[in-house]
């Protein structure tokens, strides 16, 4: 099944003036239509925070400008919303990797960062949107260290215990 993944979702709110280092006059003038590529990217690389809701569940909050912007998400188990704290700025650094749609004599082609990186007997989109995001994880270790939180105290052990034994 082919999907419709954006690599560049949209800029969510950025704090606002109180927040920040720039006079209100100069962030004025600053139109959003002049952003460049990168500008998404900047946008969901947070740091992104979880906190416990008074009410119950857990909310991903900016860390800088928490108090002006509504949380990014609001969930009821601590492991999705750190999940969730870890994606966000990896969705933004995907789209390095792209398969080829139509089929050649080895397969589906697969690119990374725009070179032939090999061949897929199969059309499979969903592997290619793994792909991406797992290589946009490993890049940060902020992201990959929240992802290893959310395993929680067993999944951590045990994972010591496979990287010790391959050395």
């Amino acid at each position: 099944m082919r999907s419709t993944y954006d690599p560049n979702p949209p800029i969510p709110p950025l704090p606002g003036a109180s927040a920040n280092a720039f006079a209100p006059q100069f962030l004025a003038r600053l139109d959003p239509e002049d952003d460049p590529i990168t500008a998404t990217e900047a946008a969901w690389s947070g740091p992104w925070q979880v906190e416990a809701r008074p009410a119950g569940g857990w909310s991903v909050v900016r860390a800088l400008g928490a108090d002006e912007e509504p949380p990014a998400a609001v969930l009821r188990h601590r492991q999705a919303a750190l999940l969730t704290a870890a994606a966000l700025p990896v969705i933004a650094r995907c789209g390095h990797y792209r398969l080829e749609s139509e089929r050649g004599a080895q397969g589906y082609r697969l690119y990374a960062r725009g070179l032939p990186a090999g061949h897929l007997p199969w059309y499979h989109e969903e592997l290619v949107t793994a792909l991406d995001l797992l290589d946009a994880l490993v890049r940060s270790p902020d992201d990959l260290a929240t992802v290893l939180e959310a395993a929680g105290p067993s999944a951590l052990r045990l994972t010591g215990a496979v990287l010790g034994e391959r050395g």
